[in-house]
C-alpha cells in the first residue's frame, strides 16, 4: 500500500473509532439514567457509596487491562471501541427492559 493509502486507512479507521466511541457515551449516559430510575424504584439496590468505590475499582481495573492489551497488539483501539459500544448498548436495554416493566410503560433510554 502507497503512503496516500495508508493515510486513508489510518483516517477511516480514527473516523470509525470516534464514531464507536460516540455510541459508547451515548449508552454510557442512557445507563446512568437507567441506574437513577432504578435505584428510585428500589433504594436496596445500592448505596451511593459503595456503588462509587465498586465503580472506581472496576474503572481502573478495566482501564489497565485495555491498554496492556492493545499495547500487546492483542486488539486495536477500533476494536475496543466498537465491541464496548456492542456491550453498552445491550446494558442499555437491560434497563430499557427494567424500567419499562416496572413503571408499565414503554421506556427509551437516551
Amino acid at each position: 500500500m502507497n503512503e496516500d493509502g495508508e493515510k486513508f486507512e489510518q483516517e477511516l479507521e480514527k473516523e470509525r473509532t470516534d464514531a464507536a466511541w460516540k455510541r459508547v457515551l451515548a449508552a454510557q449516559h442512557a445507563c446512568m439514567t437507567g441506574a437513577g430510575y432504578a435505584v428510585e424504584k428500589d433504594p436496596k439496590t445500592g448505596s451511593p457509596k459503595n456503588v462509587r468505590n465498586g465503580l472506581d475499582m472496576a474503572m481502573v481495573e478495566h482501564g489497565a487491562v485495555v491498554a496492556l492489551l492493545i499495547k500487546k497488539g492483542v486488539f486495536t483501539r477500533l476494536e475496543y471501541a466498537e465491541a464496548l459500544a456492542d456491550a453498552t448498548e445491550t446494558e442499555k436495554a437491560r434497563y430499557e427492559k427494567f424500567l419499562s416493566d416496572n413503571y408499565g410503560v414503554n421506556i427509551t433510554l437516551a
